[in-house]
């Protein structure tokens, strides 16, 4: 009996280190996200360039931009395209670059997602891209740490059905607050 205990005990020590070891390797797989867009594609690309991406825009829309210091006034061109799923492009050009991109989802329906931060990823960002700025019931809004990417967020989301309609993408902050 005295040779028993040891034995068991030792047993039940490599069944619990099993369990353990088991346990701590089990890790949740990553979500797989929809891919939207790389947002960082677009940032200060040429209006030819988006002409050659997605050919001639289905509309545009000349307007006047005043910058963040309300001093100067800046001619703007908008270029919109229909995209996938229903869904709208709204490409701000002012002085021959894209500084902003606007993603429209489908007027009916929005867009779904799982989580908020999944929104991000799916426009090839990560939420440690950036810095909260905003987060009410119905905008998220991130001051990126990127180069090429200012800002990004997520406008008209709704909690109860998990969809938003809107993300923009800036990529100059000299002409927008």
């Amino acid at each position: 009996m005295k040779r028993t205990i040891p034995f068991i005990v030792a047993a039940l020590l490599l069944c619990t280190l099993c369990l353990t070891f088991t346990a701590c390797n089990k890790q949740e797989e990553p979500r797989e996200v929809e891919f939207i867009l790389d947002a960082r594609k677009y940032s200060h690309i040429t209006p030819e360039d988006v002409i050659a991406e997605f050919g001639e825009p289905r509309e545009t829309e000349d307007w006047i931009v005043t910058g963040i210091d309300r001093t100067e006034a800046y001619p703007a061109t908008a270029y919109y395209y229909d995209f996938e799923g229903g869904a709208t492009l709204e490409f701000n050009i002012i002085d021959g670059a894209v500084v902003r991109l606007n993603y429209f989802a489908p007027a009916e329906t929005g867009k779904k997602y799982e989580a908020l931060a999944d929104v991000i990823k799916s426009f090839g960002l990560s939420e440690k891209d950036g810095t909260i700025t905003k987060d009410s019931n119905a905008v998220k809004s991130y001051e990126m740490n990127l180069d090429d990417v200012k800002r990004f967020a997520i406008w008209e989301i709704t909690m109860e059905t998990k969809t938003f309609d809107r993300v923009r993408i800036d990529y100059d902050t000299k002409y927008f607050r």
